[in-house]
């Protein structure tokens, strides 16, 4: 058993009672728990040093692994509880660096509050604890305000606090829900916050809509030239949807587009009701 029982949450001392106790109940040993040597239970700061250690060896063997490899930096940042007693929630951010098939999580730290500031400073302490700050080459993150902010974003922090180049690799997903964004607010107009009204009334009139009464795309629709690309849009729906697909809004949007092109077979048309609101 190890001294620190940080994962089920015993307390140091309990963890040794909780031995005792199972020695004794196990009598097919043939050990006299009378007899029997337990560990006292370590102070916090025994625990602290063997936890440093450990983390002391890992740096090293990641270090001495990769002495001229170009990194990537990663980070994010969540709301999550507190690991304490108490039930409040506190910012964190998630530090990991990736470079030629090598992974490694340096840290998941509490920042005080979710701006590009903290969460750049946060990144910084971190690479200069593990020495890798100059092996930085990229930093890859999503395109939120306090990431991508050109005065005040975490990437501009970070890049000028290393004082070289890097690359800024934004993540994909992020990127196309800017494109389609701006394509929303084409076809829709601005709107004044995260709820869209008629997407709004039609979640709140789900429950009284006939889903069986739904019309596909007419062939009047489409001219010689649109028809052909109805076609090509079908059959590029049809191979990803007999794959699997690691997010499920994805095969909603494919299964959606199947529908409205008249690419399913009547008798396998479902409907999921409306989720969250997400413009893009």
């Amino acid at each position: 058993m190890e001294p620190h029982q940080d994962r089920v949450n015993i307390p140091d001392r309990a963890a040794t009672y909780v031995t005792g106790t199972v020695a004794k109940a196990v009598k097919a040993l043939g050990h006299d728990v009378s007899s029997m040597t337990l560990p006292e239970a370590p102070s916090d700061v025994l625990a602290e040093e063997i936890k440093k250690g450990r983390q002391q060896r890992s740096r090293n063997s990641f270090i001495h692994s990769t002495p001229l490899l170009t990194l990537l930096l990663h980070w994010d940042g969540k709301l999550l509880p507190d690991i304490t007693a108490s039930k409040e929630t506190v910012d964190r951010i998630a530090v990991l660096v990736r470079g030629a098939g090598e992974e490694m999580l340096l840290g998941m730290p509490k920042i005080g509050h979710d701006t590009g500031k903290y969460q750049a400073e946060a990144c910084l302490t971190i690479l200069d604890e593990w020495g890798i700050r100059q092996k930085i080459r990229g930093l890859v993150f999503d395109t939120t305000a306090s990431n991508t902010g050109l005065k005040n974003g975490a990437c501009t922090f970070i890049e000028h606090s290393l004082d070289h180049k890097v690359a800024w690799v934004a993540c994909r997903h992020h990127v196309m829900e800017l494109v389609l964004a701006s394509i929303f607010q084409a076809v829709f107009g601005p709107t004044e916050g995260p709820d869209v009204a008629v997407f709004k009334r039609f979640q709140t009139s789900w429950l009284y809509i006939d889903q069986s009464a739904y019309e596909t795309a007419s062939d009047d629709m489409f001219d010689s030239c649109t028809a052909v690309l109805r076609a090509e849009m079908v059959n590029f729906c049809k191979v990803p949807l007999e794959e699997s697909q690691p997010r499920e809004n994805y095969k909603e949007l494919l299964n959606l587009c199947m529908i409205f092109l008249g690419g399913t077979d009547p008798a396998e048309v479902s409907f999921r009701a409306p989720g969250a609101f997400h413009q893009a």
